[in-house]
């Protein structure tokens, strides 16, 4: 059997970067459409996703996930 996005047991952790407020609801369209249970943080652009990954300024408590996962499902979705 193959285990698919769905099979996780807890929340799959995703970091967006993006200014673009319809872009961030197509996103947040995709992954409810996935049904995939998604800790869904989002940042507005690249300084703060750095300070981010890094855990400085408002993100320094911000607990990182073990492994880092980059996927993407809007063309999949037909979401293009």
């Amino acid at each position: 059997m193959v285990a698919t996005l769905s099979d996780r047991q807890e929340p799959l952790t995703v970091l967006l970067v993006e200014d673009n407020a319809a872009d961030i609801m197509l996103m947040e369209e995709v992954i409810a459409d996935f049904g995939i249970d998604v800790n869904l943080h989002v940042v507005t652009d690249g300084v703060a996703a750095i300070d981010y990954l890094k855990q400085r300024g408002e993100y320094k408590r911000r607990r990182l996930p073990f492994a880092r996962h980059l996927w993407q499902c809007t063309s999949d979705a037909g979401y293009n």
